[in-house]
């Protein structure tokens, strides 16, 4: 419980704190113990977060921080937290399960009403469509930094969490993890997200009247190999492309 409480309150303000330390390295790998093998400690975290107030935190390191060191540890446990959840909630990610929320909003007449809404129940799916929202406005102002944010979404993707923990280049075409991870991007249409990401104004999917930010300078562009990769892995992969066909758009 000590453990869950540090996950859900402390961790991660300390990460955020800590931007200009040394120790970092040492604060995530903290983090990375706590979850190992505790599954209900990361869930319990996730899921804490799966909201833009809570999370903020979050963003405000791995986009707008400068400090290249603390960007990549955040990541990392943020990766390390998803990769575990991915496998311990498989089952009702592709299935593609939702559950009912409900919250409170001010209606036009100022009234505080509740409003119900559906949202996937694995908390890993959940995080990922908050980071996804991300991808429209805010990432591409900041691209200069969100190289470890958009490494979250190839990296969810291919590894495991020892791959993630070891930080290693290679990843395991073969094992269960990365067939899931790759399975899930086609269950929620990701190319759609990504290829929108990095097309901008030129995408399919971009609606008249739309203000897109430019990323990039004269001799200065944005790294986008990750998401390049990422979507590269999911066209290659015949199998998957014939289980879910994009669509005319994709």
């Amino acid at each position: 419980m000590n453990g869950l409480k540090i996950g859900n309150k402390v961790g991660f303000e300390i990460l955020a704190r800590m931007m200009q330390s040394t120790g970092i390295d040492k604060v995530s790998q903290v983090m990375i113990d706590i979850m190992k093998n505790r599954p209900s400690v990361t869930k319990a975290f996730i899921s804490s977060m799966c909201n833009y107030r809570s999370s903020e935190v979050l963003w405000e390191v791995l986009l707008d921080c400068t400090d290249k060191i603390a960007r990549s540890n955040l990541a990392r446990v943020i990766k390390f937290a998803l990769c575990q959840l991915k496998m311990e909630e498989k089952e009702i990610a592709l299935a593609n399960e939702m559950e009912k929320i409900t919250r409170k909003v001010t209606n036009d007449q100022g009234e505080e009403v509740d409003e119900e809404e559906f949202v996937p129940k694995a908390i890993c799916i959940k995080f990922m469509t908050q980071m996804i929202g991300l991808l429209e406005k805010r990432a591409p102002t900041k691209w200069r930094n969100f190289d470890q944010f958009l490494e979250i979404f190839h990296d969810f993707m291919v590894y495991s969490v020892e791959e993630v923990e070891l930080e290693l280049e290679a990843y395991d075409k073969d094992s269960e993890t990365y067939k899931v991870g790759v399975e899930l991007y086609f269950k929620y249409e990701m190319i759609h997200y990504l290829g929108d990401f990095i097309l901008q104004e030129k995408s399919p999917y971009h609606e008249p009247g739309q203000i897109r930010t430019q990323m990039g300078g004269s001799y200065i562009s944005p790294n986008l190999g990750k998401i390049l990769a990422s979507i590269i892995i999911m066209i290659s992969d015949k199998a998957m492309m014939t289980k879910y066909p994009l669509n005319e758009l994709d």
